[in-house]
């Protein structure tokens, strides 16, 4: 139940976190990257943990499972690992929609 309700709660979250650190060369692979964060969130709340800030829990392990998903596929199809995951994790969503959406993820 408490899974549920963080999905429900931050899913706009871990769908925003991949789109920007995947970007668009991992377009297929994105709800592959998105199980892999709630496998991550599940097996942490699994362990008993208490997540006291679950905004930047959840967008940290978002990030997290999306740059090792980007790292997989690029040593996979022998492409070289570059510095461009690390910088998109900080952009700021273009659309204002987005924005404001993980504006309030964060304070909330």
């Amino acid at each position: 139940a408490r899974l549920e309700a963080l999905l429900q709660q931050y899913g706009s979250l871990i769908a925003w976190a991949v789109r920007r650190v995947a970007g668009p060369a991992c377009q297929h692979h994105m709800e592959d990257i998105r199980q892999s964060v709630v496998v991550a969130l599940w097996t942490q709340l699994r362990r008993g943990r208490t997540i006291a800030y679950p905004s930047a829990y959840i967008h940290r392990i978002a990030v997290r499972e999306t740059v090792r998903a980007v790292a997989r596929a690029r040593a996979q199809s022998g492409e070289p690992l570059g510095d461009d995951i690390d910088h998109t994790a900080m952009d700021e969503p273009d659309d204002p929609a987005l924005r404001r959406e993980h504006r309030d993820a964060v304070r909330a």
